[in-house]
């Protein structure tokens, strides 16, 4: 694969203004399309994104008509990286085995070319089939690479997993079926857009003394600890990033983990795991989050907010008719919560405690037996006293003896378990495992 040299010009900015900051330094962007169907579209994405004075590496998965140009990656090269011929997957007759081979490649090229410093934006094009591509292979690359996909086929086939926190999603005003002003527009700020974000991204990382915490929340109508907790961190001298629960941010928190990037983790909020008994539809894989943290065995604090409901996307009438009888919330247009039960909370219960259970490092859970949310108070719609002990019982009795366990008398917005929920994590820090018993 021979990929194209560095430009030393380009047409629109002099070589010495790219060199001197200008549009910053000169960037690889691997830009992913079919050049037999997006062709066209591609040529001119290229054309735009040279003339601000970045490399453009062209890669080719289309199957069907001949390119409309010449790529530096040619779809020959992404079936044989995806492990069967091109003439294969032609004979295939199969669009969805086709697809699978030819993304199985196309993402082994693109680890591959950041492995070897080669790019630092990717930029997919298409419809449904390249957008399902496009985010297939963005999903593999790491964290805090710029990713852009530009979309012909709309939002609402793509499922909010599918291309969580880090991937920009640009949705086409018409499909994409060669230029005409609409669609040179719409293409013009995709390349704006990539180029902007490529210049404003170094592959190194910031170096900091400051090690960095990650701290899952709800809302501040449910949960409140938030703001004070990452005070008390943070006067601390830690560095600290907030995630919400139950939506694509906590996916994002657990890659963060896997890659290296969280020291430790305060997981307040386990709205995840009301919604994998009540509604595992809602679940996410952001749930796996600390079962990725004890297998690495980085600092856990870990308490019960939020298990006190569940949510369910939409207005009270799109629950269905078995939740009739429970407590209802309404959140917003899009998102309503939902009361578990005591017998659910039982349930939660268990799973926490078997997440928990596996971890290998320090792991601390709280227990604010006053209140699981704002919700769980005197006169809240999910105040639940009963469900709560049962809640509590449950996880102590299905803990591991080496899992410390703290009570707290006191309801989670209070003042008192954001600074001990900080206080315990800075004690746990490696390095400062002077943690009394309790």
């Amino acid at each position: 694969m021979k990929l194209p040299a560095p430009r030393r010009g380009a047409s629109v900015a002099k070589a010495s203004e790219i060199r001197d900051g200008v549009f910053g330094m000169a960037k690889s962007i691997l830009i992913i399309g079919t050049l037999d169907t997006k062709g066209e579209e591609i040529k001119y994405l290229k054309e735009k994104v040279s003339q601000r004075g970045h490399r453009v590496i062209i890669l080719d998965t289309g199957i069907l008509d001949k390119p409309y140009f010449t790529p530096d990656i040619k779809r020959e090269e992404v079936a044989r990286t995806g492990g069967v011929n091109l003439d294969k997957v032609i004979g295939l007759n199969d669009e969805w085995k086709a697809i699978e081979v030819m993304t199985e490649g196309a993402s082994r090229i693109s680890n591959r070319l950041f492995r070897e410093g080669a790019v630092d934006g990717i930029l997919a094009i298409g419809g449904s089939m390249g957008s399902s591509l496009g985010l297939s292979v963005m999903q593999g690359l790491p964290m805090g690479l710029p990713k852009l996909l530009v979309n012909a086929s709309g939002l609402s086939i793509i499922r909010p997993e599918l291309a969580g926190n880090d991937i920009t999603i640009m949705c086409t005003i018409s499909d994409l079926w060669g230029m005409n002003r609409i669609t040179k527009g719409v293409l013009d700020k995709a390349s704006g857009a990539i180029s902007g974000m490529v210049e404003n991204y170094s592959r190194e990382l910031r170096v900091s003394l400051k090690p960095m915490i990650g701290v899952t929340t709800v809302g501040t109508a449910g949960l409140r600890y938030a703001p004070l907790l990452k005070s008390t961190l943070e006067r601390k001298g830690y560095e600290v990033v907030v995630f919400v629960a139950a939506l694509a941010s906590t996916e994002s928190l657990k890659n963060l983990i896997e890659q290296g990037e969280i020291n430790g983790l305060v997981d307040v909020a386990l709205l995840e795991f009301a919604n994998c008994v009540c509604n595992p539809s809602a679940c996410g894989k952001g749930i796996d989050r600390i079962k990725v943290a004890g297998d690495m065995g980085i600092p856990l604090v870990v308490s019960p907010g939020a298990v006190d409901f569940f949510i369910w996307p939409g207005l009270p009438n799109n629950i269905p008719s078995k939740y009739e009888s429970r407590p209802v919330h309404i959140h917003n247009s899009l998102v309503s919560l939902i009361k578990t039960t005591l017998e659910e909370k039982i349930q939660i219960a268990q799973n926490v405690a078997q997440d928990l259970n596996r971890t290998k490092g320090d792991t601390v859970m709280i227990i604010p037996s006053r209140g699981f949310s704002e919700y769980d108070k005197p006169g809240g719609i999910f105040y639940d006293p009963d469900g709560r002990i049962a809640f509590i019982d449950t996880l102590r009795s299905c803990l591991k003896p080496r899992i410390k366990s703290i009570n707290l008398d006191v309801h989670i917005n209070d003042p008192q378990f954001a600074i001990t929920a900080g206080e315990l994590m800075d004690a746990i820090t490696p390095g400062k495992r002077d943690l009394k018993k309790n």
